[in-house]
């Protein structure tokens, strides 16, 4: 889990998010607390920003991962590589709940190395490590689960013979 700090873009309702997880260094996922329609604005780039808080320069959201369903509980969304340490902010515009209401919202996190980004760093070049690969979602599932469950807090992953 990623350190997040939530706010809504006018402070007048509740922020529709309840968590932001880093899953890599070019990889984010957004846990929302109502299912989000996923149609042509849940996909469209031009909604989502990442800008740097504590430096210059925004980080490009190159695309937004594809769900199952016409609605979703989740967002990941593939961006340009982010810097170590470094606080962003995440704004989302134009999005739509299940009632039709338009949902806005930024947060502010900061960017850590994760487990997984270690792991896919070790897996040999000729393997497919690309976000929507299967390699990759395996990765990024066992990483979360290490979370939920408590595992090292460590955000290296140590390879036993490496």
């Amino acid at each position: 889990m990623s350190l997040l700090l939530l706010f809504d873009r006018d402070g007048s309702s509740t922020v529709p998010i309840s968590d932001l997880d880093v899953l890599t260094r070019k990889t984010l996922k957004v846990v929302f607390t109502d299912e989000i329609v996923t149609g042509s604005s849940y996909y469209d780039v031009s909604n989502y920003s990442i800008s740097l808080v504590d430096g210059e320069g925004p980080v490009e959201v190159k695309s937004v991962l594809p769900t199952n369903g016409t609605s979703a509980l989740e967002l990941v969304l593939l961006t340009e590589s982010m810097t170590l340490g470094s606080t962003y902010q995440l704004t989302a515009n134009n999005l739509k709940d299940r009632n039709g209401a338009t949902i806005s919202f930024s947060g502010q996190f900061i960017y850590r190395d994760t487990k997984v980004d270690s792991a896919l760093r070790s897996i040999p070049k000729h393997f497919d490590k690309r976000p929507t690969s299967i390699l990759f979602s395996l990765m990024a599932a066992i990483g979360e689960q290490d979370d939920i469950i408590g595992g090292s807090r460590s955000d290296r992953l140590v390879i036993e013979g490496v």
